[in-house]
């Protein structure tokens, strides 16, 4: 009988388990604003960092005059899109200006790119640059 009781008691905890657990939350408002915010702003970093790449690989005589001009177009295409949709998204006073000045603000840059810069590197990893550091 006690063996009976424990499976009854046992199946239905699996059977209402579910109906007790916490629910995943459902962005809402600004954390959505914000995500899809970030999700653009991570795609336009990579299309300017894929036309910088293709310069570079350019400029180092990887790529013929063709092939180049056609992969330069179509990735200023796919900048220039997403840049219209961060358009849309981020209007003049928006909670998504003040994010991009955060974010681009918050990290120190190389003085010769322009690029984002980590650690305590004394050159930067994306042109090679020499990065002025303050005394330590």
């Amino acid at each position: 009988m006690l063996v009976a009781l424990v499976i009854v008691i046992a199946t239905i905890v699996v059977v209402l388990w579910p109906l007790f657990r916490a629910r995943p939350t459902v962005p809402t408002g600004q954390s959505w604003e914000r995500d899809r915010l970030d999700a653009l702003l991570s795609r336009r970093d990579s299309a300017l960092d894929a036309i910088r790449d293709l310069d570079f690989e350019y400029r180092l005589g990887n790529l013929s005059d063709g092939d180049y001009l056609e992969l330069r177009e179509r990735y200023r295409e796919r900048a220039a899109e997403v840049l219209r949709r961060l358009d849309r998204v981020a209007g003049p006073a928006s909670l998504a200006q003040r994010l991009v000045q955060a974010r681009d603000s918050s990290s120190p840059r190389c003085p010769r790119c322009g690029e984002p810069v980590a650690g305590e590197s004394e050159r930067c990893g994306h042109c090679g640059g020499l990065l002025e550091r303050g005394p330590s």
